[in-house]
Parts: C-alpha cells; sequence; structure tokens
C-alpha cells in the first residue's frame, strides 16, 4: 500500500515543480539578469498559491540564482566579472579532481552515461531546442561529479555553474551563434570523454581547461555586448525648470517626485508617464527622502524639517535640533541607511564650511563629515561595505569605510576626481556597485565601475545634469533632472528638462527614513 502524500509534502512538491519552472525560464531568457520575477503574476500563470510560488522563489535565493531586495520582491542574480572568474577558477579544480578519479578508476556505467549524453546534446543542436541542449550540456558535467567517487563535487557548485549559464546565454542570442557555441562545446566533450577513456589523465585536462576558456569567453562578450550596448535618452518632461533636482521613486504609489528648488517647488508624476503635477509650493527644499511611512521628509533651505503628508498635502514640522557649533545650514542633498538614518549635506556659507549630518531616528543630529565646499549626492555599495560622497566645488567623488549598524562613516578615500571645470553633482548607485554621477558644466553623466573606471558617458542636450534616480517597477528606468531652464541658449537646447533613458543595469531600492 502507498503511503499518503502529507499536505507538507504536496507544498514541498509544488514549490520544487515552480522552482524547475522557474530555472527553465532563466535558461530560456524569459527572466534576465536583474529582472524582477513577479510572484503573483506567475501564481495566476501556473494556476497555484501565492505561498507556494514564493516558497520556491526563496528556495532558489538561498541557492544564490535569485536575490531578494527589500520591499521590492526577488530579481535573477547577475554574476560580476570577479564573481565568474572566481567560478570558473572553483570549476577547473573541481573538474580537474573528477577527471583524474575517472582516468584513475574507470567506470563503464559512467563512460557508457556520458556518451548518451554527448548523443543527446547533438541530437537538440539539430531538433534546435536550446532549452534542451543547455540542460543536456551541463549533464555532461554532473555525470563527471557523479561518478568522480566524491559525492562532494557535485553540491559544491551545481548552483554556481547554472548561475553562469544565465550569463552564458548572453552571448547566444542569435541562432548561428546559438549553433556554432553548441556545436563546439559538444565536439569538446566528446574530446574529453575520448581521453578519459584512453586513460589520459593531462590530455583530458587540458582539454578540460580549453574548455572552459572558450566558455569563459563567450560569457565575456556578452557582457561586453551589455555594457557597450547604445542607449537612448529621451525627456520624459520638457521643462524649463531653474535648478531640477532630488529624483525620488516612491514605490507604494508608483510616483516619480522631484524638485525644482530655486521655484519652491515639489513635482509628481504617476508612473513617471503622466503630466507633473505640482505637490508643494513654497519654501526652497534642498533635498528629501522617503519616510517608512510612506511621507515624504523635506529639508528646507532655512534649516527647518518636516514631514509631508502626500494625500493631504500638509506639512509637519519636526523639532530637530542642530549641534552647538551650527550657526546656519542650507541643506543640499539627502539619503536614508538602511536603519532609517538620514545622512544630510549642506552648502558653505560665509560663516562656515559645509558638512554631512547624520541624523539618528531619535532627531539627534551629529556632524559626520566637515570641511565640504558642496556636498551633494550620496549612495550605498550594494553590500553596504562603502557610503560615496560628492563633493562639488572640489571636483571630487570620495568613499568611506559604513558601517550599517552604527552608521559612522571613515577612512576617506577619493574615488574618482573629474575635470576642473566639471562639478559631480547627484548620485546613485546600481544594484551591481556601479556608481552613476550627474556632472554640472558637464552635460553628461557617467558610469564607474566599482573599482574606480570609468565605464561610459551619456551625453545629456543640457550643461548643468544634476541629479538622478532609477524608477518604475523594475527599477531600470533613469530619470535625470538638468538645471539652466530660464536661458537655453546659454545651459542648452533642453536647459531644465527630465531625460530619461534604459541602461543594461537596474538600480536597488532607496531605502526609507525613519525620522518621525
Amino acid at each position: 500500500m502507498n503511503k499518503a502524500r502529507t499536505t507538507e509534502n504536496i507544498k514541498t512538491s509544488k514549490a520544487d515543480d515552480i522552482s524547475d519552472y522557474i530555472k527553465d525560464g532563466l535558461l530560456e531568457g524569459i527572466w534576465k539578469p536583474e529582472e524582477r520575477i513577479n510572484d503573483q503574476d506567475l501564481a495566476e500563470k501556473l494556476g497555484v498559491s501565492r505561498a507556494s510560488v514564493r516558497e520556491a522563489l526563496a528556495q532558489l535565493t538561498e541557492a544564490e540564482i535569485l536575490k531578494k531586495v527589500q520591499w521590492k520582491g526577488y530579481y535573477v542574480k547577475t554574476l560580476s566579472r570577479d564573481e565568474i572568474d572566481s567560478i570558473v577558477e572553483l570549476r577547473r579544480a573541481i573538474e580537474e579532481i573528477a577527471i583524474k578519479r575517472l582516468c584513475e578508476n574507470p567506470n563503464k556505467n559512467a563512460f557508457d552515461q556520458l556518451h548518451r549524453v554527448v548523443n543527446r546534446s547533438r541530437e537538440a543542436i539539430k531538433n534546435s531546442n536550446q532549452l534542451n541542449f543547455l540542460k543536456i550540456d551541463f549533464n555532461f558535467h554532473e555525470t563527471l561529479y557523479q561518478h568522480s567517487g566524491n559525492p562532494y563535487l557535485k553540491n559544491a557548485i551545481t548552483n554556481l555553474i547554472f548561475s553562469i549559464n544565465i550569463m552564458r546565454n548572453l552571448s547566444m542570442g542569435s541562432i548561428s551563434d546559438y549553433y556554432s557555441s553548441a556545436t563546439a562545446s559538444v565536439e569538446d566533450h566528446q574530446a574529453i570523454l575520448t581521453a578519459i577513456e584512453e586513460g589520459d589523465t593531462e590530455k583530458a585536462v587540458n582539454l578540460m581547461n580549453t574548455h572552459l576558456s572558450n566558455h569563459l569567453k563567450n560569457i565575456y562578450r556578452g557582457l561586453n555586448d551589455r555594457e557597450t550596448q547604445p542607449y537612448s535618452l529621451d525627456t520624459a518632461f520638457d521643462m524649463e525648470m531653474i535648478l531640477g533636482e532630488s529624483p525620488l521613486w516612491h514605490p507604494d504609489r508608483d510616483l516619480l517626485v522631484w524638485l525644482d528648488i530655486r521655484k519652491g517647488l515639489l513635482y509628481s508624476s504617476k508612473n513617471g508617464t503622466a503630466n507633473p503635477e505640482i505637490l508643494y509650493k513654497g519654501d526652497h527644499i534642498g533635498g528629501l527622502t522617503l519616510q517608512e511611512n510612506g511621507e515624504l521628509l523635506l529639508f528646507f533651505n532655512n534649516g527647518t524639517i518636516g514631514s509631508f503628508n502626500i494625500d493631504s498635502k500638509t506639512l509637519r514640522p519636526l523639532n530637530i535640533k542642530f549641534p552647538q557649533d551650527v550657526d546656519s545650514v542650507y541643506f543640499n542633498d539627502a539619503i536614508a541607511d538602511p536603519k532609517g538614518r538620514v545622512f544630510l549635506g549642506s552648502i558653505a556659507s560665509r560663516t562656515q564650511q559645509g558638512a554631512v549630518y547624520r541624523i539618528e531616528t531619535n532627531g539627534k543630529m551629529s556632524k559626520v563629515i566637515k570641511d565640504v565646499s558642496i556636498s551633494n549626492g550620496m549612495g550605498f555599495s550594494p553590500d553596504l561595505a562603502f557610503f560615496y560622497h560628492n563633493d562639488s566645488t572640489r571636483h571630487s567623488i570620495n568613499r568611506y569605510d559604513y558601517n550599517k549598524e552604527t552608521g559612522e562613516i571613515e577612512n576617506k578615500k577619493l574615488f574618482y576626481q573629474v575635470d576642473n571645470s566639471i562639478e559631480p553633482d547627484g548620485l546613485t548607485v546600481d544594484s551591481e556597485g556601479n556608481i552613476i554621477a550627474a556632472l554640472w558644466n558637464g552635460g553628461t553623466l557617467i558610469m564607474i565601475s566599482p573599482e574606480g573606471q570609468l565605464i561610459k558617458n551619456i551625453e545629456i542636450p543640457a550643461l548643468n545634469t544634476t541629479s538622478i534616480c532609477f524608477a518604475g517597477c523594475d527599477l531600470k528606468t533613469l530619470f535625470i533632472t538638468s538645471a539652466g531652464g530660464e536661458n537655453r541658449n546659454r545651459n542648452g537646447e533642453k536647459a531644465g528638462a527630465i531625460f530619461k533613458t534604459e541602461l543594461m543595469t537596474a538600480g536597488k531600492p532607496e531605502y526609507r527614513s525613519q525620522i518621525m
């Protein structure tokens, strides 16, 4: 008599089936690196519960195939070049162990299985079944691990190789690419298998290393295509703002908000596509953050701070006391950290230098960076190891070590220097750790790698680009504010407008302030 399946068994089985479905979709390219997988849409499509889908997504996150982004959901994990290199290095070592053990202990059953895998791979190519080929192609290596006599080899790298295969698909976009890459891979496997059967360990290992090197070149080719792909720039709103600034995405409301500081206006646009509306008109605002409760924390240039309710259009003043050595503050740019604190910049005045302040959730304010000219854009690395800060008139992007638990920043290092005629203004960090900065008097954005290398320039038809943010449900649309709309003859044909573009990387959700 068969044992009845329990509810728990059914649930586990369903999650496993959904997990396999998602993995197939990843190999087919239905979801690409950095793309969000919507659990509700997937549950409706498969006719299963949302809880089962979330369980499957959690399994894939634990396997490091997906990543969970706070407040946003599950995204396909991408791999940096360093991560890919590290995985391939580990894979070389594991493949060598498996080959040596099979050469030293020939196994007819293993050889028969490997021959069947090679034949099935050829059949998949013949039938133009790319998904089936990718599964079978990986099965060649799994079979090596399985019959090596070391049960830990397969578990050590299986999920990592799957993530690499997702990246590999970037280099197999066309039919001709697929046929040439797949055929070469199968012939490599055949040659490796022949060498193993002959007991020639050195030859088999050398062939495997060449196979993995070719595999790596294909992945890099796909990455290069992503990184060098031309971008398209559109004018989102052809406004003539005097000082457009501080764009911010409100994911709860699908709302893009931004400032025209000189006019004392706070704007909003539903989905970043609807006609702009004025949320607030009054005192000049130098920066803003999104509060945990959905309100906007506004930092006014007269040194006051308030929490703004979008529905009622009311402002609730906050009683935050400045440090004793501060006599006046002209706020400029703000960002919340993972614990709900706020880092807030200021501009130098006649009586004191600019600075960066940290406001604790209890309202206590302290000065954490001194001797700043014009404090501007700030951001955190994805792993929260670093805090980036623009000191505009010193033309520098600086990097600090950051402690998430205490909020301390220390060990200032010059990260990137721009030309003396140009000032780095707003800043954001994408999900891969690249820093994107708007350049005042530069008419461009720059993307810089986490290692401090310039990746690309994005030209903007406005001399003074001021700030940037990722927006949209997938955080893939980059909005760019600009200034100088009062004199387009001098400042560019689209000065004061808001632009948008889509890069090959997505943003990451901004942290929310909890200053109540």
